[in-house]
């Protein structure tokens, strides 16, 4: 929330009821000169006397008042956000009736709260809920103290807001879910639920920062609102293969072996859109990434980048994070696991997706580095997994001189 005291500005204003009685004073005037010059003159001085004391009055009780203001940084259409002013006394009069006229385009802000300033001491707290219709970027407009003792002139102190409001598309979150540090995708528990008249095309957004994927940018928000907004959520119950990486597995890691995998991984992405496949990819990484970028077509360069950006600070163990995402996987869809050194826990988890029907397959560039003492040398052949039982699903040995596309074959 932004807080503080807002600098004014002073505007005087006749009252529409001055107005009004314009054409009664007028015949008043004409009647009073027709019979009496000194009558006339005396009225006239009473209307002007009234009229100044009025004006002294609302000037000086109109400094008396000040405002601070709490304002919402963020909101979001649709929904309800708390806005709350604090108007005081600095006077030794108590400030009669007034007035605070508050006004934002495109929400339901009231247009008027009238308000009585007693005691210094007590200040009034107004508290209104704000429902703003539909997504951008406001700007708060001018809020007015009007102090009008007598009816005649509105003196208005007004005061320009600063602060700019930006209204995200709403969002129905269907599941929280905590897929740590390592995952490329912050809202894998959010959904897909469009409504028509809500303006809303897509859900988990938020605003561009620097070193995000030009791919993430949703760019007919771009040409809209002026504003850069990168996609958070990955549609996963739309996706036909889902690429996961481990990075993070105990193992004598070194370079080599990292950029092997990770270039395999780019490779991988690369027949993804060869294919036309729709694919989502997770990273789960515990230590830097880094890859000497080789020549190559562009989307391969792009998936390179897109791998190293997202391989970055994990935390979890890569079984526990895999199964985190398994209750966002639609069954028809297929899992593909890159792992160097993968452990018995992320084995148990591919032979138990395996078993609830999901498509597994597992790529490795040793098959020596199965636990268990498994050792093999053929592409294809079934390792011996823990406690001796042999693995269900599809293993492959994963080299540079493989053909991938043989592997994905089955997942058009």
């Amino acid at each position: 929330m932004n807080a503080g005291a807002i600098s004014p500005r002073w505007s005087v204003r006749p009252r529409p009821l001055l107005w009004r009685f314009v054409p009664v004073v007028a015949g008043l005037v004409a009647f009073h000169l027709w019979n009496s010059q000194e009558l006339f003159l005396l009225f006239a001085s009473g209307i002007l006397a009234t009229a100044a004391v009025s004006l002294a009055a609302g000037l000086w009780l109109g400094r008396q008042a000040r405002v601070r203001a709490a304002w919402p940084d963020t909101a979001h259409a649709g929904t309800s956000h708390a806005f709350s002013m604090r108007l005081s006394n600095v006077g030794l009069l108590p400030l009669p009736l007034s007035t605070v006229e508050l006004s934002v385009p495109g929400t339901t802000l009231p247009a008027q709260v009238a308000v009585q300033l007693v005691d210094s001491e007590e200040p009034v707290e107004l508290d209104v809920e704000l429902e703003f219709r539909r997504r951008g970027v406001f700007k708060f407009a001018r809020v007015r103290t009007v102090c009008d003792p007598l009816g005649f002139f509105e003196v208005r102190r007004e005061w320009d807001v600063p602060v700019n409001l930006v209204v995200h598309p709403k969002v129905w979150v269907l599941a929280e879910r905590d897929l740590g540090p390592g995952s490329p995708f912050t809202a894998l528990g959010m959904g897909n639920l469009p409504r028509p008249g809500h303006d809303v095309e897509f859900l988990g957004v938020r605003e561009y920062a620097t070193g995000d994927s030009p791919r993430l940018v949703h760019w007919p928000t771009t040409a809209r609102r002026g504003k850069l907004f990168v996609k958070e959520l990955a549609r996963s119950s739309r996706a036909d293969v889902t690429l996961f990486t481990d990075l993070a597995s105990p193992g004598p890691w070194t370079e080599a072996v990292t950029e092997d995998l990770v270039t395999g991984a780019a490779s991988i992405v690369h027949l993804f859109r060869d294919l036309h496949l729709r694919y989502q990819m997770l990273v789960n990484a515990v230590r830097p990434v880094h890859v000497r970028f080789g020549l190559g077509s562009a989307q391969y360069q792009h998936a390179m980048h897109v791998l190293t950006q997202v391989a970055r600070g994990g935390e979890r163990e890569s079984s526990e994070l895999l199964g985190l995402l398994v209750p966002t996987l639609a069954r028809p869809n297929a899992l593909i696991v890159m792992a160097a050194f993968p452990t018995a826990g992320l084995l148990d988890l591919l032979c138990g997706l395996h078993g609830q029907g999901v498509p597994v397959s597992l790529l490795t560039p040793w098959l020596r580095n199965l636990p268990d003492g498994a050792i093999g040398a053929a592409p294809g052949w079934e390792p011996v997994g823990p406690g001796g039982r042999e693995l269900p699903f599809r293993t492959h040995r994963f080299s540079s001189g493989e053909d991938l596309k043989e592997i994905l074959a089955g997942l058009r």
